[in-house]
């Protein structure tokens, strides 16, 4: 069955909780990880599985709320239906709960027989209410998440040793040798910056920044010429500049192919320098903003509003814990194509043809790499040119 608003959770035992995250992106587990985090502080007393696709299994890994990953290579249907399908019946859970509903995913829950399911975290959703957010909303309202009364913590939550004493939401856990890693790895790129605002050299001049030019889709995608225009404006303002493997920036360093805890590491040592990434609606900036690095992300087909990496804002705080400071730039607000509650119906989405545009997504041109270099300035604390 379905668990019921409130009622089925309150009093009830639970000793093995299930989560099922099967959307299919590195993006979609992070969107999903302060959810999965305060079930687990709000049932500290349960066992917590997670069943998701890698690589984005790999960024749970030594995370101490989660008792055992269940990762899955292959995306197709029978492959999904029947990895869920072995995942509740070789340990019955007492509460299943998934972000997935294709591929048969809540059926094959439902046939488990668990104590009590939540199949549908998609039901109700506001037009410019962050996904993660509604995840945690509605798992509140359904009685599986206890949230403090001022609303800044999980009730019942319990303190991990972490960077900075604890591993809030959403935060990927690293430990202090891959955070050692991901210094020794900046600083040999030559990147190591001022500690954070006001080092040597003025406010965030010197700020090393991350430039993630690649994504998923075309339709996702920043123009060369853009990323360029803006290298130059950075690397005029003093800013060491790096770039991932496998991709191009003229003017920054490329780093070498690293594996997601490892990028995981070197964002980390990003912001301890008070450095940011930039990127768009892609993975690897999600990385970064899931270890405290402040981004600056391009979001042009997809509402930032739902998919940006500013929200839980409402729910677990004020300040969001695992961002600290940056901006969600979206382009074209006003498109008359955009589609928020269903973007993958929009008429660009898979193909990149604009209908408003014959060079490309207009809402992406409409980023200048002046607007985005300025939000760059605001993130590092240093005055925009």
């Amino acid at each position: 069955m379905t668990a019921t608003p409130m009622t089925a959770a309150r009093g009830a035992e639970i000793g093995e909780i299930l989560f099922v995250e099967l959307l299919g992106g590195i993006g979609d587990l992070l969107i999903a990880l302060p959810a999965i985090h305060l079930l687990a502080d709000s049932k500290p007393g349960a066992r917590l599985r997670v069943l998701t696709f890698t690589p984005a299994a790999e960024l749970l890994r030594g995370d101490p709320r989660v008792a055992e990953v269940l990762p899955l290579t292959d995306h197709h249907a029978h492959a999904v239906h029947t990895a869920v399908r072995d995942a509740v019946t070789r340990r019955r859970p007492d509460l299943a709960v998934t972000t997935t509903r294709h591929s048969g995913v809540p059926a094959a829950i439902r046939a488990g027989r668990p104590r009590f399911a939540v199949t549908d975290l998609w039901r109700g959703p506001g037009p410019h209410e962050p996904i993660g957010d509604r995840y945690v909303r509605l798992l509140a309202a359904d009685g599986w998440i206890r949230l403090a009364d001022d609303a800044r913590q999980p009730a019942g939550g319990q303190p991990e040793p972490g960077l900075t004493g604890r591993f809030p939401p959403g935060r990927v856990a690293l430990d202090a040798g891959e955070l050692a890693a991901g210094r020794r790895r900046l600083a040999a790129l030559g990147g190591a910056g001022p500690a954070g605002p006001g080092g040597a050299g003025g406010a965030g001049r010197g700020a090393p920044v991350l430039l993630v030019p690649d994504v998923g889709m075309a339709v996702k995608r920043w123009s060369a010429p853009r990323w360029a225009q803006l290298a130059r404006l950075l690397a005029a303002r003093g800013h060491p500049l790096l770039h991932p493997h496998g991709t191009a920036v003229p003017g920054a360093v490329a780093v070498p192919a690293l594996s997601l805890r490892e990028l995981a590491g070197l964002c980390a040592a990003v912001a301890e320098c008070g450095g940011v990434v930039v990127g768009g609606d892609t993975g690897p900036v999600r990385v970064a903003a899931a270890v405290g690095a402040p981004t600056v992300a391009l979001f042009g087909p997809s509402p930032a509003g739902r998919y940006g990496l500013a929200g839980l804002g409402a729910i677990i705080g004020v300040g969001r814990p695992r961002r600290a400071r940056g901006a969600d730039l979206q382009g074209l607000p006003g498109c008359p194509v955009r589609r928020p509650l269903a973007i993958t119906e929009q008429e660009c989405w898979w193909t990149a043809r604009c209908p408003l545009s014959p060079d490309g997504p207009a809402c992406l041109a409409d980023l200048s790499a002046e607007r985005v270099a300025r939000a760059v300035a605001a993130a590092t604390g240093a005055a925009a040119a």
